[in-house]
């Protein structure tokens, strides 16, 4: 055996592998437009940061699929959604988060507002800055009405403590599942909403001889479809009757989801139409 020693000898290092790693530079996360949302301001839910290289530097944790039907940010495994209103963050489980570069102009107490919408009750999420929280659990309320409907948008608000300057807001979902239009931080504690969503609620007034009510008064109605186009506008007494002539109407040629909204108070509904 001793030729075989030989050989081995001679030949084991003949076709290794040489392998070697170039060390990769970890950069940090970036503002998606550049610079650090402005507190007080408004803040979009998808303009997230960009995320950086290497651990610790993530910009947001979701699922690898992309349930979105938005190319507003190709590429990301966020799940944006095109509403009539803009884009949106939706599928939001348990366990996700998404962080944005703020820039807190002055230390102190802010409201926090946000428009979200929930199909059922038990959703809700935590702001923390730099990894502290600063906020409860907020909760998500429901939609007043319809299954799967996400199109029922309400505010929620919270005080929160800010230190000035540069810092990481990071919104973590707490319970699932919620659609997460934009925030907004205003000054102060208990501070009035800037953009306050309003909801079309009947009202009546009654005399001896005369009963009106508010959901009986004729007002307009823009039609989107699912990417936010406007297909017309339509006159109803209410926006139930305004979801039974988008229904009924032969002017919509194909079947799908349309959006209706009142120009009145921006009140949104779903319209599912069957061709």
């Amino acid at each position: 055996m001793t030729w075989l020693k030989q050989y081995f000898a001679e030949n084991l290092d003949k076709g290794r592998n040489e392998v070697s790693f170039d060390p990769v530079e970890p950069e940090s996360q970036k503002p998606f437009k550049g610079i650090a949302s402005a507190i007080p301001g408004k803040i979009e839910a998808e303009d997230f940061d960009i995320p950086g290289v290497g651990s610790g530097n993530e910009s947001y944790s979701d699922d690898a699929e992309n349930h979105g039907d938005s190319d507003y940010r190709e590429g990301t495994g966020v799940d944006l959604y095109k509403k009539a209103t803009g884009i949106v963050v939706g599928y939001n489980a348990k366990g996700d988060w998404l962080e944005w570069t703020v820039n807190v102009q002055k230390a102190g107490t802010y409201t926090f507002f946000a428009a979200v919408a929930a199909a059922n009750s038990g959703s809700s999420f935590q702001l923390s800055l730099d990894g502290v929280n600063i906020s409860s659990e907020i909760a998500v309320p429901a939609a007043s009405s319809g299954e799967e409907n996400y199109e029922d948008y309400n505010k929620v608000s919270e005080n929160v403590e800010l230190p000035a300057g540069e810092h990481i807001l990071r919104l973590t979902v707490t319970g699932a599942w919620f659609d997460i239009d934009y925030f907004t931080f205003v000054a102060g504690a208990n501070a009035t909403d800037p953009e306050p969503i309003q909801k079309e609620e009947p009202s009546a007034i009654a005399s001896d001889n005369l009963h009106f009510d508010a959901a009986h008064v004729l007002a307009d109605y823009d039609v989107f479809d699912m990417q936010g186009v406007r297909m017309g506008r339509l006159s109803a007494y209410g926006i139930h009757e305004a979801v039974r002539l988008v229904k009924e109407s032969d002017y919509l040629k194909n079947q799908g989801v349309y959006y209706i909204r009142s120009r009145k108070t921006n009140q949104m509904r779903a319209v599912r139409v069957v061709r």
